[in-house]
């Protein structure tokens, strides 16, 4: 009976320090990936980002956020640094031309966010993409090099934790983006 109870006793320990290999391993992994750790308010989605203004008059602190809902005076609403389109000899101050296919400007206008992803397609770098024009596939997205002028193809390029704090609590079909204010192309 005796060397029954060492063998048990023996089975335990060894159960219970595979459990514990178990759990360490899952806390090292679910500390390493931090891609999923969302930004997402504790009230989401009753309290969201009801607009993104973009203020393309400041290409500073282009980006300011509104939320709506319980909590939305306790959220961050910015303003943040941001660059938006070149234009590339483009008039993007004309709103019918800021919306022309292949204009490289950000369209002016106020439209409903289209959907959100992890990255742009076409660059996985760019990551936490939420999308408001269909058409051009412009979005708003974060993006290694934010300089103080307009420099992209149409999009919002943000850093990173502004394009996430976006991305996790924008609700589609509800949110706007409002795009306004007078553009003035690089150098300007």
């Amino acid at each position: 009976m005796d060397s029954s109870i060492r063998a048990l006793g023996s089975h335990l320990i060894t159960w219970a320090a595979l459990l514990l290999s178990c759990v360490g391993l899952f806390l090292l992994f679910a500390s390493m990936n931090t891609q999923s750790e969302l930004l997402r308010n504790e009230d989401f989605p009753r309290t969201y980002i009801a607009i993104i203004e973009v203020d393309l008059s400041n290409s500073i602190e282009l980006v300011e956020l509104h939320w709506s809902g319980p909590l939305s005076q306790f959220m961050e609403s910015g303003p943040y640094k941001g660059s938006a389109g070149k234009g590339d000899g483009c008039d993007c101050d004309s709103v019918e031309e800021s919306n022309r296919v292949g204009s490289n400007c950000t369209p002016k206008g106020t439209w409903l966010v289209l959907g959100v992803d992890d990255h742009l397609p076409s660059n996985q770098f760019c990551k936490f993409a939420t999308w408001f024009h269909e058409e051009r596939g412009i979005a708003l997205h974060s993006h290694s090099e934010i300089p103080p002028h307009p420099a992209s193809h149409g999009c919002v390029r943000l850093e990173e934790d502004v394009a996430r704090l976006i991305h996790d609590n924008v609700i589609i079909a509800r949110t706007h983006v409002r795009v306004s204010g007078t553009w003035r192309p690089s150098g300007d």
